[in-house]
Parts: C-alpha cells; sequence; structure tokens
C-alpha cells in the first residue's frame, strides 16, 4: 500500500488495527516465510448499528481479482456478528469503477456528497 512508513512499520501498525478489528485486508504468500498486503478496508468509526467504512484501497496491479471484495465481506461479516451493527456506509467519488463491487455487496447509492477543507 502506498506510504511514507517502512514495510514493517505497516505490518506492525495493520496488525495494531486488525486486532482491534478495525481494519481487515487481504494478503498473498510469496514464500513461506514472506507475505504481501494487496487490499485494505478499515472501519473508519461507528455508532451502535451503523458502521463508516474508508480507506478502501487495493494495490494497482491486483485489482480485479476479487481481493477487495474479500476484505470487504470479511469486515462487514465482522460488524456484523462481532459489532451488531446492521448498516454500513462509505463515500465514494462519483462514477468510480468501485461502484459495481459496492453494488454488488448490497450498498445502494443514496446521493453524492462531498465536502473539502482547505
Amino acid at each position: 500500500m502506498p506510504s511514507r512508513l517502512t514495510e514493517e512499520q505497516s505490518h506492525t501498525n495493520f496488525n495494531h488495527y486488525a486486532r482491534s478489528q478495525t481494519a481487515w485486508g487481504t494478503f498473498l504468500r510469496q514464500s513461506p516465510a514472506t507475505e504481501i498486503m494487496v487490499s485494505t478496508v478499515n472501519l473508519n468509526s461507528r455508532t451502535q448499528q451503523t458502521a463508516q467504512i474508508g480507506g478502501v484501497y487495493t494495490a494497482e496491479e491486483h485489482r480485479r481479482k476479487g481481493y477487495q471484495q474479500l476484505a470487504l465481506r470479511l469486515l462487514l461479516s465482522d460488524c456484523y456478528k462481532l459489532h451488531g451493527m446492521r448498516k454500513a456506509v462509505l463515500f465514494t467519488a462519483e462514477g468510480a469503477s468501485a461502484h459495481k463491487l459496492y453494488e454488488k455487496l448490497g450498498f445502494v447509492v443514496i446521493g453524492d456528497y462531498g465536502m473539502f477543507f482547505k
């Protein structure tokens, strides 16, 4: 994933959030001792019944292979089973290619929204 952190720092950071059940990822094993994260998604915030999803990213060379779908399915399942959430919201750019994936997972477009703080 693009980052200013070293690979080891990124791994430590992801593990911290994964243990707190606020980050999910998809990994590819390159060798018995090495694996790389190819896709990630985060639970950015939550209320008692609603998850706000963000940090949805898949490395460009691994897109359209089902990795993000797997990470999102895991997040949604855990939000339901572990956290008791019944709804989820995510924000994405209008016309983003990921819309097809989100709709396949059951998301519906409810409007366009965006704000920018300069």
